[in-house]
């Protein structure tokens, strides 16, 4: 079983700050591992969203201020007139990679406004 390469960094990162000397054997390398790790960590700038993207925002905004919670993926077809639940969560992996939300993937309605917002 592989780590993975967030993990591998991490730990490569410790040992080098807990004294260890710097690295780099051509497959990896502190440098490499800095940008492993700040890309998981550090969110992307925020890209400016498509018209649907800020229609179904705008949707789960007002659904999460009217109930107290997201709306389901079903809700969500349902809503856009989407045959599919795969296009819901293709809209809503866009949306989470443009840091407007979260995706909490073990739970139900696992979605979480990133602006303060449940």
């Amino acid at each position: 079983m592989t780590t993975p390469p967030f993990t591998d960094a991490v730990a490569r990162l410790r040992a080098w700050h807990d004294g260890e000397p710097a690295y780099d054997d051509g497959a990896t390398s502190l440098r490499g591992d800095l940008a492993v790790v700040l890309r998981a960590v550090v969110p992307m700038t925020r890209q400016p969203l498509t018209a649907r993207q800020a229609e179904l925002l705008a949707f789960i905004r007002e659904t999460v201020r009217v109930r107290g919670c997201a709306p389901s993926f079903e809700e969500i077809a349902q809503h856009f007139g989407y045959r599919s639940l795969a296009t819901v969560s293709e809209h809503l992996t866009n949306l989470a990679r443009k840091g407007v939300i979260r995706r909490d993937y073990n739970a139900a309605r696992g979605i979480v406004l990133t602006d303060g917002v449940t």
